[in-house]
């Protein structure tokens, strides 16, 4: 009897370990993998955004694609964590709400690369391009040296 219940207690936690790891670890590590690719993104696509509407058509069209597509499957990775309220603080996630403003902020940037802005306009473009990657990054919390950060811009922008 001893036997039997060592077997049967090991696959127990070998079914629940999977469990935890499909349901949870796996959907969590899919979520953080995309904040990577957005991070990668942004730097990857700062010369397009910064200066909207100056590149070639193709590139500005595959930055602007691949910004949406970042948003929407950063939006699919928090549908598939189960709980994602209460798992968010263990995990140091973001909250619901700044998910939903980086997927607003990363459409707003992708609209924005083919224009060049308004010419009445105070700000340029740019810069309210360059606000919005850099409200996405703290929103995601994605680190960026203060030496790389525009100057005059608010961390509430």
């Amino acid at each position: 009897m001893s036997i039997f219940l060592t077997i049967f207690s090991g696959v127990f936690v070998f079914i629940l370990g999977q469990i935890v790891l499909k349901l949870l670890i796996e959907p969590i590590q899919g979520y953080k993998s995309t904040v990577g690719d957005i991070s990668v993104a942004l730097i990857n696509h700062a010369n397009v955004y910064f200066n909207p509407g100056v590149m070639k058509k193709d590139r500005m069209d595959a930055a602007s694609t691949e910004l949406r597509l970042l948003a929407s499957k950063l939006s699919a990775h928090v549908v598939l964590i189960p709980f994602y309220e209460k798992v968010a603080p263990v995990f140091k996630l973001s909250t619901i709400q700044d998910i939903h403003e980086v997927k607003t902020q990363l459409i707003g940037l992708s609209n924005g690369l083919h224009d060049k802005g308004h010419p009445d306009s105070t700000v340029s473009l740019g810069e309210m391009n360059d606000r919005r990657a850099q409200k996405i990054c703290r929103l995601l919390s994605i680190y960026v040296p203060e030496n790389e950060k525009a100057d005059g811009v608010s961390k509430d922008a």
